[in-house]
């Protein structure tokens, strides 16, 4: 059997927003639809990197996200909103270790 998981380099993350488009356009999709933060959409972003560290990945996670989640447009925005995508793959990857963690058995 193929081991598809030991031959992943990278996992790329982009959330997806529930909405229906007010424009039926594939640039208002990807700017305000697709490509969203982490945690913003309906996608269980958050269990899938807990999942991957509990299984041990090391390799790089790409988040893909438009402009207009990112607040490209304003330096301070944008700065905070990566430290934002880097304290949700934290915390996320965090929990796989949380959950991994056995409760001490106790003498009957």
């Amino acid at each position: 059997m193929y081991d598809w998981f030991s031959q992943t380099l990278e996992y790329r993350l982009s959330d997806l927003k529930r909405s229906r488009p007010v424009i039926d356009s594939h640039l208002f999709d990807n700017l305000f639809i697709h490509h969203q933060l982490p945690g913003e959409g309906f996608l269980p972003l958050a269990a899938l990197v807990s999942e991957l560290a509990r299984d041990g990945f090391q390799g790089p996670i790409t988040i893909e996200t438009g402009l207009v989640a990112l607040k490209g447009w304003s330096n301070v925005q944008c700065r905070l909103q990566l430290a934002r995508i880097l304290g949700y793959v934290r915390s996320a990857a965090a929990r796989s270790s949380a959950s991994t963690q056995q409760e001490p058995c106790s003498a009957p």
